[in-house]
């Protein structure tokens, strides 16, 4: 139910959740077997206390009449219990939440239909009936739903239909994209002294010939990320999160002493930019060596907008104003001018690089050739020696 620290302080495991229209909260506790219950009484949670109340069974379904089952957790001071203050605080957002809640599905119902995404509100006969009553007064409601992005796409239209008193309004169309952005990086790795793009040796049949230690490599390294057609937008990446790998898959030899750009640390990868890192060729003595690159990072996006409360008209019109210190910890960055969010890390795809000791083979077969002529020679010459001395003798 609670988790003490080192420091002092304590964490409450907490849920609220919905029985018999009533909002009911208390301390959650998880059995053995994986379900679990609400230990209330010692929480007067302001709308009704219960002991032991059974909420998830073993596989994490919930018990009958449960619904809208929700988890947090309440961090406590140190060498202290519950502040006087954070519990008036508390039981104040438990009254305030449950007024608001009040007439949640007695008055309204919805539901969505997962295969077309239509959604469906519906004023309840009980809320008809307080309307139908109140003569003297203009009724009117407003339904609002928020959604996510799931999917790239070029056009999405959104319209509603409203029906009441058997009349039928059509509303306008309007219509949304959500551009493909995704985070990419690609490196490419290559010899030095052949430059870009000889040197970029894919296939053991590109090898470069004569390859020895000393040899300087570079891989180069780019922001590969999709941008929004109409603004260029698109994710960036901070130089100091890349994380360079290399492996030597045939062979011996690695690289080692990597160079890093002077403005490594501070260097942004806007799409389309790209930097090189160099290293050094060591410890081959093999015949032949193919090593393999790889370069991870952190893409840095527009950060989502988060709203507990989307509905309470606050910023109607207007973008959250987001009033947070940088941290990297919680992924918020600001690069100039603008706050970023961190993504999910993404992989580039690896690339070979390929070098083998043994001589050019047009000089190879040189040599061979030299060699073969010289022996023969060799042979006619004794073949010559030979004969002479033969010729002597009969004489």
């Amino acid at each position: 139910m609670y988790e003490e620290h080192e420091d002092g302080s304590f964490t409450l495991h907490m849920c609220e959740w919905y029985e018999q229209g009533r909002r009911l909260v208390g301390e959650y506790e998880t059995l053995a077997d994986g379900s679990g219950f609400a230990v209330t009484d010692e929480w007067p949670a302001g709308l009704k206390v219960v002991v032991n109340h059974p909420l998830t069974r073993p596989d994490g379904t919930v018990m009958p009449g449960v619904s809208r089952l929700r988890r947090f957790d309440w961090k406590v001071g140190p060498d202290e219990g519950l502040h006087a203050d954070d519990y008036e605080i508390w039981e104040r957002e438990l009254r305030e939440q449950a007024e608001r809640d009040r007439f949640d599905g007695d008055l309204f119902t919805a539901g969505l239909d997962p295969a077309t995404g239509e959604v469906v509100i519906e004023s309840t006969e009980l809320y008809r009936s307080l309307v139908s009553a109140d003569t003297s007064h203009e009724q009117a409601w407003r339904a609002y739903i928020q959604v996510k992005r799931a999917m790239v796409t070029d056009r999405q239209e959104n319209r509603f239909t409203e029906r009441y008193n058997g009349k039928t309004l059509e509303s306008n169309v309007v219509w949304t994209k959500t551009p493909d952005m995704a985070p990419s990086l690609s490196i490419e790795k290559w010899d030095e002294a052949s430059g870009w793009p000889k040197g970029d040796r894919d296939e053991p049949e590109g090898a470069l010939q004569g390859a020895k230690d000393g040899d300087t490599i570079v891989f180069t390294i780019t922001n590969t990320s999709k941008t929004d057609p109409d603004t260029g937008d698109g994710a960036w990446f901070r130089a100091k999160d890349l994380k360079l790998t290399d492996e030597t898959i045939v062979g011996d030899g690695t690289v080692v002493d990597l160079v890093y750009p002077d403005d490594w640390d501070t260097l942004i990868l806007k799409p389309g930019d790209k930097v090189d890192v160099k290293d050094t060729l060591k410890g081959f003595t093999t015949e032949n060596h193919t090593d393999r690159a790889q370069v991870t990072g952190v893409p840095l996006v527009q950060c989502p907008v988060v709203d507990e409360d989307p509905f309470d008209g606050a910023d109607d019109g207007d973008d959250p104003v987001v009033d947070e210190p940088d941290d990297d910890a919680t992924g918020r960055v600001s690069i100039d001018g603008r706050t970023l969010c961190t993504d999910t890390v993404v992989e580039s795809a690896t690339d070979d690089w390929n070098a083998t000791r043994a001589k050019p083979l047009a000089s190879t077969g040189t040599s061979v050739a030299f060699a073969a002529l010289a022996g023969l020679g060799l042979l006619l010459a004794g073949a010559v020696l030979a004969y002479t001395r033969r010729r002597s003798r009969r004489a």
